[in-house]
């Protein structure tokens, strides 16, 4: 299993303009991390924006692709079927808390999963792939 830690030391001054540019607004929200790998299992790397929103803490995403020196916003991973209930479907990203780091994407087997937490102990696994996100565990 390959995990994927967020992106620190080798963002340029340019990376990370470029990153700012694309929250213009005045959005109150932490940034979490930045993470560069293929979120949804089409063959390109996408750049995924992290942060904790709100009083709860909640996780947001921003995902974007990158073509020809510009960032495209692309929608979040879509809403598993087995979700029923209205709003976001994740509330946070999955933390280890021996190694106190997330584990938020992880490659298995040529695969990139997201894994999330409701009551920040169980893992939650989850693939986003071919338009559609399903739950693993």
């Amino acid at each position: 299993m390959k995990l994927y830690h967020e992106i620190k030391s080798n963002l340029t001054n340019t990376h990370l303009l470029s990153m700012k540019d694309l929250f213009k607004s005045k959005d109150p929200t932490l940034a979490v991390g930045f993470f560069i790998a293929d979120i949804n299992n089409d063959g390109k790397d996408e750049y995924i924006w992290s942060t904790f929103n709100g009083s709860g803490g909640y996780l947001g995403l921003h995902i974007f692709s990158k073509n020809n020196g510009k960032y495209t916003n692309i929608n979040e991973p879509p809403k598993p079927k087995i979700e029923t209930r209205d709003g976001p479907w994740y509330s946070y990203m999955y933390r280890n808390k021996k190694i106190k780091k997330y584990e938020f994407l992880v490659e298995e087997c040529g695969k990139i999963y997201m894994q999330f937490t409701s009551n920040g102990n169980d893992i939650e696994k989850y693939i986003w792939e071919n338009g559609n996100t399903k739950k693993i565990k």
